[in-house]
């Protein structure tokens, strides 16, 4: 049984490798923090090494010992690069990792069928890692498998990603991950129908928000510095920018959750100006987007909604983010400010 929920596309095209004894020696499977990625990637190894007939069967040593990193033929790198949780200091996987993982690719599974090695973060490669890695892709060893795990495809060279079979996950459908809400936590219909919305499909990220707090408290501080950049001056928007251009290259997925947010807000306001405020995502800020709403043209927010995405394009080409987020400020309405007594309802 997949444990994986939804992404029924990419279960039948692992199964189908599967079940015609066609897997490859490596997969690239990519997507959106928080979608689902390295439970796929722990499924296809339960599968790969389960002893049953219809892997994964979730019921064998193999199957129940994989998803706790007690398997010895299935190893998981960079995870602590991955979710940022560097205490160590490491923000990268370096070429050490790297040897160490084809030297124990080269020996024999130690009692499963393949061994799986599962690169979490795989756009945290070192430049002399990636090379290492693609020369094991190369001449790939008999029984191992590798799996990469990215959530940004474009800081991985194209010529490590022409050597992976490619599997993209897709944000599930809302109703789908309030469903799942529901049944694994305590919340009510509507705290998961609200976490399924502001989740935009990512089930891991909706799930870490009942169990966590803050999860919520940061998104609101994030937010909160994105529908006052409406209302900023030109120098705190230059600030902002170059802000966000400093962590673009350190972690584009952070930067891309925080224009994600800020392309919510620019929807929620089309919502408000098309009539629809009680449609909008972000209810405890009504007052806010009430008022916001009052000050801009319906044309103004759909020219600034397809600006964002015209500028998050330039940055997934690579573009200089620097000019890019500045040409974004400038070019995004202004608003007066609030008065100093306004809050978040």
């Amino acid at each position: 049984m997949w444990q994986i929920i939804g992404h029924e596309r990419a279960v039948a095209y692992l199964n189908q490798g599967l079940s015609t004894n066609q897997v490859s020696h490596a997969y690239l499977i990519s997507g959106p923090a928080h979608i689902g990625k390295t439970t796929l990637a722990l499924d296809f190894a339960r599968a790969l090494n389960c002893t049953e007939s219809d892997p994964p069967c979730g019921m064998c040593s193999s199957c129940r010992r994989i998803p706790k990193g007690l398997h010895p033929d299935v190893h998981l790198l960079g995870e602590d690069v991955a979710t940022g949780d560097l205490g160590s200091g490491r923000t990268e996987i370096s070429i050490d990792e790297v040897r160490d993982l084809r030297r124990q690719g080269s020996l024999k599974p130690f009692e499963g069928r393949r061994r799986v090695f599962i690169i979490n973060g795989a756009e945290w490669l070192s430049r002399e890692a990636s090379n290492a890695l693609l020369k094991t892709l190369e001449e790939p060893p008999d029984d191992t498998i590798l799996i990469l795990i990215s959530s940004d495809l474009a800081l991985i060279s194209e010529t490590l990603r022409s050597r992976c079979q490619s599997v993209t996950l897709q944000p599930l459908p809302p109703a789908l991950v309030a469903k799942v809400v529901q049944e694994r936590t305590s919340s009510d219909q509507a705290e998961a129908f609200l976490l399924a919305s502001l989740s935009r499909g990512r089930l891991g990220w909706a799930l870490q928000a009942t169990e966590n707090p803050t999860v919520l408290v940061e998104r609101d501080a994030h937010l909160q510095r994105v529908v006052q950049l409406l209302e900023a001056p030109l120098d705190q928007r230059f600030a902002y920018a170059e802000n966000l251009a400093q962590q673009f290259a350190k972690s584009r997925v952070n930067v891309r959750q925080e224009l994600d947010l800020l392309e919510e807000w620019l929807e929620d306001l089309l919502r408000a100006t098309s009539g629809r405020p009680d449609l909008a995502l972000n209810q405890t800020w009504a007052d806010t987007l009430t008022r916001q709403a009052s000050l801009i043209p319906i044309e103004a927010v759909v020219d600034a909604l397809r600006l964002l995405q015209d500028i998050s394009s330039r940055l997934e080409a690579n573009a200089n983010a620097r000019l890019a987020l500045e040409v974004l400020m400038l070019d995004l309405p202004w608003l007066p400010a609030a008065p100093a007594t306004e809050v978040p309802s």
